[in-house]
């Protein structure tokens, strides 16, 4: 049996074909570029990642064809934290806001108003920064109130691929975590903090464990790809924390430092921990639980 890994990163996307040992057997893979607007906007068309998925997944379908190769799921990593609003036929109704975009500053000076720092912290693992999604989306809500209300789902780049994929509104844990709209010790969207945003918990994706199967590929993205309708898609989860999974940083006392397009050092923690100085950046593994 063979898996097919989807990575959808912030300047490329990798599709990797892994046997049942852990081998890499094949990547294909597309580079794209993301918009630099002056002075602090990073936008980038939902639509490239769409394309650069069909198009990668085609190119390994290719080769487990070539090679007679059992491909018995896709699993799909990405990005954090980037805001893309679909209306309901699942297509983008503007840009993705991208996760290093900083036009948010006032809309977090605002949200000061509402909630403390400690408090928003001890809820969501977070300090308040234009790097969240919750700044994002009141941002939109205040510039750009038609797109807000008509907005069907407003969602992050692994929940957009996986809706391509398979049709499915899903997200994971480790992906919400970077949103600010996740409450980190139930992991479920917290309805305070969605109070703050005016926002209707229907427009957001439905949240499940990371490694849950968000349903089968479609009819379509079979054909657009070459592999077979049905096929479970797997939600991996962040690309940081799989990143530390896959180097063994499932327990306590051990860290990583993992370097691309953001930086991070990471370590695993059986449970929430939290400083008082609000330093350290808490988010859900991708180990389910």
């Amino acid at each position: 049996m063979h898996v097919i890994i989807l990575d959808v990163g912030t300047s490329s996307m990798a599709s990797s074909v892994y046997s049942d040992a852990g081998k890499c057997l094949f990547t294909a893979s597309k580079e794209y570029s993301t918009e630099f607007i002056y002075p602090s906007m990073v936008e980038q068309d939902p639509l490239i990642w769409r394309n650069a998925a069909f198009e990668v997944l085609s190119k390994t379908a290719a080769f487990a064809s070539q090679k007679d190769l059992d491909i018995s799921a896709i699993a799909v990593t990405s990005q954090r934290a980037s805001l893309i609003a679909v209306d309901k036929d699942g297509e983008p109704m503007r840009k993705a806001i991208m996760w290093q975009d900083k036009r948010t500053a006032s809309e977090c000076e605002e949200m000061e108003k509402h909630i403390s720092m400690r408090e928003l912290y001890l809820k969501t693992g977070l300090r308040l920064s234009p790097y969240a999604v919750l700044p994002r989306i009141i941002w939109l809500r205040e510039n750009e109130r038609d797109t807000f209300n008509k907005a069907y789902k407003l969602m992050g780049v692994q929940d957009f691929v996986i809706h391509s994929l398979t049709g499915q509104y899903k997200t994971d844990w480790t992906q919400a975590a970077r949103t600010m709209l996740m409450d980190i010790t139930k992991f479920s969207w917290d309805d305070d903090l969605l109070n703050i945003a005016h926002l209707n918990k229907d427009k957001l994706c439905e949240l499940v464990p990371p490694g849950s199967v968000a349903g089968g590929l479609t009819e379509y993205a079979a054909n657009q790809t070459g592999l077979k309708s049905g096929l479970p898609v797997i939600i991996c989860g962040g690309d940081q924390q799989n990143a530390a999974v896959g180097l063994n940083v499932i327990k306590p006392g051990v860290a990583e430092a993992n370097t691309g397009t953001g930086s991070f050092i990471i370590a695993h923690a059986e449970k929430p921990v939290f400083d008082d100085d609000c330093r350290l950046i808490c988010s859900a593994s991708a180990i389910k639980g």
